[in-house]
Protein backbone atom coordinates (compact mmCIF):
# COMPACT_ATOMS: atom_id res chain seq x y z
CA UNK A 1 0.00 0.00 0.00
CA UNK A 2 0.70 3.77 -0.42
CA UNK A 3 0.69 4.37 3.07
CA UNK A 4 3.10 1.47 3.95
CA UNK A 5 5.38 1.95 1.33
CA UNK A 6 5.84 6.05 2.58
CA UNK A 7 6.34 4.30 6.25
CA UNK A 8 9.27 2.58 4.70
CA UNK A 9 10.76 5.26 2.93
CA UNK A 10 10.81 7.36 6.03
CA UNK A 11 12.52 4.21 7.91
CA UNK A 12 15.46 4.03 4.91
CA UNK A 13 15.35 8.02 5.45
CA UNK A 14 16.27 7.88 9.16
CA UNK A 15 18.91 4.96 8.04
CA UNK A 16 20.41 6.83 5.37
CA UNK A 17 20.56 10.21 7.50
CA UNK A 18 22.85 8.22 10.49
CA UNK A 19 24.88 6.24 7.29
CA UNK A 20 25.85 10.09 6.53
CA UNK A 21 26.42 10.98 10.11
CA UNK A 22 28.64 7.96 10.98
CA UNK A 23 30.29 7.65 7.46
CA UNK A 24 29.27 4.48 6.73
CA UNK A 25 27.39 2.72 3.51
CA UNK A 26 23.93 1.50 4.46
CA UNK A 27 24.80 -2.18 4.17
CA UNK A 28 26.70 -1.92 6.74
CA UNK A 29 24.13 -1.00 9.26
CA UNK A 30 21.23 -2.82 8.14
CA UNK A 31 22.05 -5.98 10.45
CA UNK A 32 21.95 -3.36 13.43
CA UNK A 33 19.10 -1.69 12.57
CA UNK A 34 17.34 -5.19 11.98
CA UNK A 35 18.51 -6.42 15.71
CA UNK A 36 17.05 -3.39 16.36
CA UNK A 37 13.77 -4.13 15.24
CA UNK A 38 14.20 -7.94 15.85
CA UNK A 39 13.23 -7.13 19.55
CA UNK A 40 13.90 -10.95 20.66
CA UNK A 41 16.90 -12.01 18.70
CA UNK A 42 14.60 -14.16 17.11
CA UNK A 43 15.75 -13.87 13.68
CA UNK A 44 12.24 -12.43 12.16
CA UNK A 45 10.33 -9.44 13.11
CA UNK A 46 6.88 -9.52 14.35
CA UNK A 47 4.54 -6.63 13.39
CA UNK A 48 4.19 -5.82 17.33
CA UNK A 49 8.12 -5.34 17.33
CA UNK A 50 8.20 -3.43 13.94
CA UNK A 51 5.26 -1.26 16.04
CA UNK A 52 7.15 -1.31 19.11
CA UNK A 53 10.98 -0.37 17.25
CA UNK A 54 8.79 2.82 15.17
CA UNK A 55 7.11 4.37 18.07
CA UNK A 56 10.65 4.80 19.43
CA UNK A 57 11.68 6.15 15.97
CA UNK A 58 8.81 8.35 16.64
CA UNK A 59 6.17 7.26 13.94
CA UNK A 60 2.91 6.54 15.31
CA UNK A 61 1.26 4.09 13.09
CA UNK A 62 -1.81 1.77 13.46
CA UNK A 63 -1.57 -1.81 13.92
CA UNK A 64 -3.08 -1.69 10.27
CA UNK A 65 -0.51 0.26 9.04
CA UNK A 66 2.23 -1.84 10.30
CA UNK A 67 0.19 -4.90 8.90
CA UNK A 68 0.80 -2.92 6.00
CA UNK A 69 4.40 -2.88 6.33
CA UNK A 70 5.06 -6.62 6.79
CA UNK A 71 2.80 -7.34 3.50
CA UNK A 72 4.96 -4.67 1.73
CA UNK A 73 8.30 -5.87 3.07
CA UNK A 74 6.88 -9.84 2.34
CA UNK A 75 5.04 -9.14 -0.63
CA UNK A 76 2.32 -11.77 1.29
CA UNK A 77 -0.57 -11.01 3.45
CA UNK A 78 0.36 -14.56 4.63
CA UNK A 79 3.36 -13.63 6.62
CA UNK A 80 3.03 -13.04 10.27
CA UNK A 81 6.75 -11.58 10.38
CA UNK A 82 9.68 -10.26 8.49
CA UNK A 83 12.84 -12.37 7.75
CA UNK A 84 15.88 -10.49 8.00
CA UNK A 85 16.16 -11.28 3.93
CA UNK A 86 12.88 -9.48 3.51
CA UNK A 87 14.46 -6.50 5.70
CA UNK A 88 17.40 -6.26 3.39
CA UNK A 89 15.35 -6.27 0.11
CA UNK A 90 12.84 -3.42 1.26
CA UNK A 91 15.88 -1.43 1.05
CA UNK A 92 17.29 -2.95 -1.87
CA UNK A 93 20.10 -4.72 -0.91
CA UNK A 94 20.93 -8.24 -1.54
CA UNK A 95 21.96 -10.79 1.71
CA UNK A 96 24.98 -11.10 -0.30
CA UNK A 97 25.79 -7.43 0.13
CA UNK A 98 25.14 -6.91 3.80
CA UNK A 99 27.07 -8.19 6.60
CA UNK A 100 27.90 -11.76 6.46
CA UNK A 101 27.05 -12.99 9.59
CA UNK A 102 23.16 -13.55 9.53
CA UNK A 103 21.27 -12.05 13.01
CA UNK A 104 20.80 -15.35 14.43
CA UNK A 105 24.64 -16.25 14.18
CA UNK A 106 25.36 -12.89 15.40
CA UNK A 107 22.57 -13.20 18.52
CA UNK A 108 23.92 -16.10 19.44
CA UNK A 109 27.69 -14.60 19.43
CA UNK A 110 26.56 -11.94 21.61
CA UNK A 111 23.46 -11.04 23.48
CA UNK A 112 21.35 -8.17 23.02
CA UNK A 113 22.92 -5.02 24.76
CA UNK A 114 21.05 -4.37 27.76
CA UNK A 115 19.20 -7.71 28.44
Amino acid sequence: SLQAAAAWQRVETALQKYCEEEKRPIQDILHHAFRYFDLDSSGFVTPDQLKAALTGLGMDLSDEEVKEMVVEATGSADDEHIEYEDFLRIFGVKAKEAEKESPEAEAEASPRPGI
